[in-house]
């Protein structure tokens, strides 16, 4: 046939997961270019002091790194403690009652917690 249309090509699939690899919670992501896996950028920057503006195009991720299995071990090996992760603001990760931040705010619905001006 002349004139025929052609088919636009479908579009590219997202193949990472719809949840951080370190909090399980979803929302704004950053994408590993090598697996599936995705981070929020505030838990990249808390364990593993990465600021996701300055990571490089393509990045491979603290997973495929190894970085991830080392943070995990660290987590596992050390002695329980009376610090329950509502100590903390999820976002900033400072303690209760830093100066300026006021106190933290439990969510209801989950165990961590969030100073009001960190957006919580």
């Amino acid at each position: 046939r002349t004139g025929a249309a052609k088919a636009a090509p479908p579009p590219p699939q997202d193949h990472n997961k719809d949840y951080c690899e370190i909090c399980s919670d979803g929302g704004d992501l950053v994408c590993c270019d090598d697996c599936d896996c995705a981070f929020h950028a505030g838990c990249l920057h808390q364990y593993f002091g990465l600021n996701a503006d300055e990571l490089p195009d393509p990045w491979s991720c603290v997973r495929c790194t190894g970085q991830l299995e080392r943070v995990l071990r660290q987590f596992e090996d050390r002695p329980p403690s009376g610090i329950q992760p509502r100590d903390f603001c999820d976002l900033c990760g400072e303690m209760a009652q830093v100066a300026g931040l006021g106190a933290l705010l439990p969510c209801r619905s989950c165990f961590r917690a969030f100073h009001a001006d960190c957006g919580g």
